[in-house]
């Protein structure tokens, strides 16, 4: 079951996400920046200053970064972050803010998947730390679609393959396999590869974890 917006709706869609987080994260505390996060390494500083920088990016930085990396992309996305995130909370709020309505894309990349980057690190910063942020049942939906679609750098493509996924609280099922069953908020990031899946259920979940 796939969902596929419009370029159109997945910018109008993208643009209230960010603007969704940013309520959240205009009600923190000071502490709460440098809580940690289901990122593995990245406090809510880093992960919002990845969100913030990502309509900044352009062919030459990226290739600049992973040169420096060694050709390792996912060394030059954690350096950035990390970089970036050590600036103070209000610049870093004000970089996102500015940014919450662009329709700049990073190289090699849609409305769609940063859309789904804006939704899985919303998460990543929200559910750990017990904080609400809104994810409609429409948007998730869209997310979970191209999620599984994808290679690098949450590899949904590859934990996907050859397993059933169904939902418990909206409608979305994808694939063929062995079941795995549960609530679309932690589907989604045990798809990225979070640490969630013992929040859900099949014969699938095993094969999913290990992935």
């Amino acid at each position: 079951m796939q969902f596929q917006p419009t370029e159109e709706e997945a910018f109008a869609e993208l643009h209230v996400a960010r603007r969704e987080l940013l309520e959240v994260l205009d009600s923190l505390d000071p502490a709460d920046w440098d809580k940690a996060t289901l990122c593995r390494g990245w406090r809510v500083r880093d992960v919002v200053s990845h969100l913030a920088s990502a309509p900044d990016l352009k062919v030459h930085k990226l290739a600049s970064a992973i040169l420096r990396a060694k050709g390792n992309v996912d060394k030059a996305i954690d350096t950035a972050a990390r970089r970036l995130g050590d600036r103070p909370v209000d610049e870093i709020l004000d970089h996102f803010r500015a940014n919450a309505d662009s329709v700049s894309l990073p190289p090699n990349s849609d409305a769609v998947q940063l859309l789904t980057d804006v939704v899985i690190h919303s998460l990543d910063i929200c559910y750990p730390n017990g904080w609400e942020v809104e994810v409609p049942a429409d948007r998730i939906r869209i997310v979970l679609s191209k999620l599984v679609t994808l290679n690098g750098p949450f590899r949904g493509k590859e934990r996907a393959d050859g397993l059933h996924f169904d939902t418990t609280d909206i409608d979305w099922r994808c694939g063929c396999g062995d079941a795995v069953r549960g609530p679309s908020r932690m589907m989604l990031l045990a798809l990225a590869g979070r640490p969630v899946c013992d929040q859900l259920s099949g014969d699938g979940v095993t094969e999913l974890a290990s992935r």
